[in-house]
């Protein structure tokens, strides 16, 4: 049983943490020609609309976010429209904005970067307005294409080790990475962004399907080569994350699933060329369920200790495997006295210079003076810049505008540092 060891797990883990020896050491850039296109494209597909004009459930974000999940009701199955609701406030494309360059779009929920690397699927049966089989949703034109014809549900209530929610579920969407659409960027850690990067969009999908009453659960554990399979997923280049049951119908338990026949669609290149980064697979593969019986040992670790359906003994759940992690402690913060560190991310555009005509760049940052109890003292400087009309991306003049003690929250500056943030010298303003 791979997902037991807990080794692989580590090595990954390890491997691809940052620290400030990794930061300064790696020599990765992006390239930009070879950017991968941030859709899965399945080239030979008709498209099948989805509904353009989406109501609003009348519901506000805070209420939609905080409601717990009420009784569930006997009988409550999704209609297409409902699904196509769901579906924009999940993974939609909420936005668009031409500039000369090209097109940016925005998308309903964040990811890692603007690269989405997460695909929807939705396996269901016989829906108002749609028929029974298993469809990729496109978020760049709005529309489901049917990979299979039929009602597979019954391979994913095996996959999940009959889980409830997934055997009552008229329909169940599935959560995939193709992971190369974020490791053209960040490389091996690509993989911790399939968790974070799904999470974002099952926050939506949770606040959307309760607005509208529509029951919701997501399942994590079971059998991934099973779901993959079903998908058609590449293993070496994808992933399937999560399932999620939309909806309940007891009455519309299905049977048996038709025969799961290998699918050879074309899909669209993401880029000129792709790059393997082995650690992503080999973590994925170590994290895996292989059976039935495994996905629901997996899940009995959670319930208390009913007895192991692999050995008929009772399931320990052992306080060795819960590993406390601890951030660094003040001392361990890696700035030094009078070490100036910039803050990023407060750079702006002065509108009064700006509306001049003479564009002057301001930024802040700190020169560490010491720790005293939980706080550290700094001085507060400025700088701007005036930019040089004919050098743009060059500064012709400096001029530091401000400087000034104050204490600084030891939170705010040194664990920020500690989670990637490199400082570099301001030496002249010493």
């Amino acid at each position: 049983m791979k997902n037991r060891d807990l080794q692989a797990t580590w090595a990954y883990h390890n491997g691809t943490k940052h620290s400030y020896e990794s930061i300064r050491t790696n020599h990765h850039y992006l390239d930009w020609e070879n950017q991968p296109i941030p859709f899965k494209i399945y080239s030979d597909l008709e498209p099948i609309p989805l509904p353009q004009q989406l109501s609003s459930s009348g519901t506000t974000a805070l209420e939609a976010i905080s409601s717990l999940e009420g009784p569930r009701k006997d009988q409550v199955v999704p209609s297409i429209q409902t699904l196509a609701e769901i579906l924009y406030l999940s993974a939609g494309i909420t936005k668009r904005r031409s500039f000369p360059g090209g097109e940016i779009l925005f998308r309903a929920a964040a990811c890692t970067g603007a690269l989405y690397h997460i695909d929807l699927y939705l396996v269901c049966g016989d829906l108002p307005g749609s028929k029974a089989g298993i469809y990729h949703f496109g978020p760049q034109d709005f529309a489901l294409r049917r990979l299979r014809d039929g009602d597979y549900r019954n391979a994913l209530v095996q996959a999940s080790g009959r889980e409830p929610a997934i055997a009552n579920a008229p329909a169940i969407i599935v959560c995939a990475s193709t992971y190369w659409r974020n490791a053209w960027k960040y490389q091996s850690r690509a993989y911790r962004h399939c968790y974070w990067d799904t999470g974002t969009i099952l926050a939506n999908l949770l606040a959307a399907a309760t607005a509208r009453q529509m029951p919701a659960r997501i399942v994590l554990g079971f059998v991934d080569h099973a779901v993959s399979r079903l998908l058609s997923l590449e293993t070496t280049r994808e992933g399937a994350l999560t399932l999620v049951a939309l909806g309940n119908a007891p009455s519309q338990a299905t049977g048996s699933s038709p025969p799961i026949d290998p699918l050879t669609f074309e899909t669209a290149p993401l880029s000129k060329t792709e790059v393997d980064y082995p650690a992503i697979r080999a973590m994925h593969e170590a994290s895996s369920l292989e059976s039935a019986a495994e996905v629901i040992d997996w899940r009995s670790q959670t319930l208390g200790n009913p007895p192991s359906t692999l050995t008929g003994r009772p399931i320990s759940i052992l306080k060795d495997r819960l590993i406390a992690l601890q951030p660094l402690g003040d001392d361990e913060s890696g700035l030094a006295i009078g070490q100036p560190v910039p803050i990023f991310g407060r750079s702006k555009i002065r509108s009064d210079e700006e509306a001049s005509g003479v564009p002057k760049r301001l930024a802040f940052g700190i020169e560490v003076l010491g720790q005293k109890g939980g706080e550290l003292w700094a001085h507060e400087f400025g700088y701007q810049t005036t930019e040089d009309a004919a050098n743009p991306f060059g500064a012709a003049t400096e001029e530091k505008i401000a400087r000034k003690n104050r204490r600084v929250s030891t939170f705010a500056v040194p664990r920020r540092l500690r989670y990637g943030f490199t400082p570099e010298p301001y030496g002249k303003w010493q």
